[in-house]
């Protein structure tokens, strides 16, 4: 349920972004969780909703904005501060190292050949 939010921290660590991530994996309570993923989606937006498809990286290669659908995306933000009100405060933790955790993963694939373009201008 929070892949798109994986999605999009992996896509910003392939932009040498780890800042998104690393505040979510050191994050100790459920308000710093959500401001580092408020963060992220504030850039992810700003990146590629306003007409970026292809994000530059270095001179001549970009790499692909996630395609992520806007109302899954909701859904995981409501799924996750839901979570979130739930847990105990290590429960807590642990969720936060581990969508870190997972978006490190992620980076790899977002920077793999078949997510590679060149930007325009």
């Amino acid at each position: 349920m929070l892949e798109s939010l994986v999605d999009i921290l992996g896509f910003l660590g392939g932009q040498k972004e780890y800042s998104y991530i690393d505040r979510l994996g050191n994050s100790l309570d459920e308000i710093s969780i959500m401001e580092a993923v408020m963060d992220a989606l504030r850039v992810y937006h700003t990146l590629c909703r306003n007409g970026g498809k292809c994000v530059k990286i270095d001179e001549s290669v970009g790499i692909r904005c996630p395609e992520v659908d806007l109302n899954n995306l909701e859904s995981s933000v409501d799924f996750l501060r839901k979570i979130l009100a739930s847990k105990s405060r290590i429960e807590v933790i642990k969720l936060s190292r581990e969508i870190a955790m997972r978006a490190y993963a992620r980076i790899s694939y977002m920077l793999s050949e078949e997510n590679r373009c060149t930007p325009q201008g």
